[in-house]
Formats: structure tokens, sequence, C-alpha cells
């Protein structure tokens, strides 16, 4: 049982990710030159990060798996697209996210249970029982 909630927060966490995912892998195919790939690994990639967590800790609450997610997702771009001083990205991606968790989770709202809805009575429905 414990397995099959692992996997629905899985499936939680996808459509948070793939903003994530297009940006780790799909951008950096523009950057030509060192200027734009830089823009891409110290501006755009981090603020996806940032957002996207601090929208997921907003709707679902604070979830230490996420940072390790986008952490874990950088990983395969070192051996496709950067060299291994890019390294340091995989902690700084990581904790960004954990931060943007942190900020978001203040503003998460806990679902409140649903109370059963009571019928008031009113006029006619008290005249209806006398």
């Amino acid at each position: 049982m414990k397995n099959i909630k692992g996997i629905n927060k899985l499936k939680e966490m996808v459509a948070y990710l793939i903003p994530v995912i297009v940006v780790m892998y799909i951008l950096p195919l523009f950057g030509v030159d060192i200027v734009s790939r830089g823009f891409i690994t110290l501006l755009a990639i981090p603020a996806m990060c940032f957002l996207t967590a601090f929208v997921y800790a907003i709707k679902k609450g604070f979830d230490v798996n996420y940072a390790i997610m986008v952490a874990v997702l950088f990983t395969p771009t070192l051996f496709i697209y950067y060299t291994s001083s890019a390294l340091i990205f995989i902690s700084i991606y990581g904790i960004l996210a954990l931060v943007a968790l942190i900020l978001g989770s203040v503003f998460h709202k806990e679902k409140a249970p649903r109370k059963p809805r009571t019928v008031k009575a009113t006029k006619k429905t008290k005249k209806i029982k006398k």
C-alpha cells in the first residue's frame, strides 16, 4: 500500500516537473555561444526550478522528494550539454527547489474535511412536519 501512495505522489509531481524537464533538456539546444549557455544555466533553469517548486508547495505542500527529483533530473544533462565543472549545479538546483518548497509551503492551506450539509428548517418545512 505504501508503494502505491509513492507512485501516486510521483504522478502528482510529473505535471510540475515537465516544465523543468523542458527547460533543462530542450532549452540548451538553442544555446549557440557561451553567453546564451550561461544565461540558460544561471538564470532560466534556476528560475524554472524555483517557480515550479514554489507553485508545487502551494498546491501540494512541502515534499523534499520534489527537490531531489529536480536534482536527479539535471544530472544527465551534465553528460549531454555540459562538462564536469557544472557538477555543482546539481546541488544548487536541488537547494534552490528546497528553498522554494519551504517558502511555498507557508502559503499552503490544508484542505479541511468536508462537513455534511445540514438542511435548515424553513417555514414551509415546519408546516409540513406539523
